[in-house]
């Protein structure tokens, strides 16, 4: 760890920590101070869960244990969130696999229309992906209509947990290598940026999927509501820290104006074309 004084244009100096890779520093590239993006906490309180609706039968129950966390129960059915509709965004959230024996089977769905209204139309205003189940069933229709990041490491199913349902499985070498085993926190970063879908799990990407409306006219991921998958009655999965950002919105780093550090980095400081390889990781 390197401790070195780092000075934002404008602003005072400051104490920075950095972990390095090798001793070889330089500032190279400077770049405007931008605020962190802001996430929108949808689901982190009882409070929130107040404000999802149901589509078909179950549905989630807050829990106050570690902090508080959603619980599915019952099934099939589809907690989404009504509030606003997204184009392209950023989701992250925290699972747990509570399931006992050969069950374990949730999901997060996006890129389908208001449910409801859905199934309320006549025959022929129904979307072209409103088939079977999906004609009636509120809760289908995200099934037919959307795309489903699935949450399933235990039953015979092959898709398992970072498969996009029916359109493309992750990396499995990856994904078994930071999944961590059922009773233990996940964490999914979904990034939707049409006509991609990224999927991270405990911060590595495990699949990247990219939509191809010549092939699948019938899926618009160009807006979307958001949901979970309450499966069916021996699927107990928890979520929390449910939040989403701007998938366009970018974190930059403060300009940096001059660097005091220990006289043996003191000259790969002014050294033109040795790159920083180095990242923040505290400031005081």
């Amino acid at each position: 760890m390197r401790h070195v004084l780092a000075r934002q244009a404008g602003h005072e100096a400051r104490l920075i920590d950095l972990q390095v890779d090798s001793h070889d520093f330089y500032f190279k590239t400077i770049r405007d101070w931008q605020p962190d993006v802001e996430e929108e906490p949808i689901l982190n309180s009882a409070a929130d869960l107040e404000r999802w609706s149901q589509a078909g039968p179950g549905g989630l129950d807050w829990m106050t244990e570690e902090g508080g966390f959603a619980r599915t129960f019952g099934g099939l059915g589809m907690p989404w969130y009504p509030v606003k509709e997204y184009g392209d965004f950023s989701l992250k959230l925290q699972w747990r696999d509570s399931s006992t024996g050969t069950n374990g089977n949730s999901g997060i769905f996006a890129r389908f229309p208001h449910p409801e209204e859905a199934v309320a139309r006549p025959p022929a205003e129904r979307y072209p992906c409103q088939v079977g189940s999906a004609t009636s069933q509120p809760a289908w229709v995200a099934i037919f209509c959307g795309h489903e990041i699935q949450i399933n490491d235990h039953q015979g199913d092959t898709q398992k947990t970072g498969s996009i349902y029916n359109f493309q499985a992750p990396d499995a070498a990856r994904r078994d290598e930071v999944l961590n085993p059922p009773g233990q926190w996940n964490t999914y970063e979904i990034t939707v940026d049409d006509p991609e879908i990224i999927v991270r799990l405990n911060g590595v990407v495990i699949n990247e999927y990219v939509h191809d409306p010549g092939t699948y006219p019938n899926r618009d991921i160009s807006a979307t509501k958001l949901g979970i998958q309450n499966h069916g009655p021996g699927d107990t999965i928890f979520y929390r820290r449910i939040q989403v950002s701007d998938a366009g919105a970018v974190n930059n780093p403060p300009v940096i104006e001059s660097i005091a550090a220990d006289p043996r980095i003191a000259s790969a400081i002014r050294t033109p074309g040795v790159v920083l390889n180095a990242r923040c990781v505290s400031s005081r």
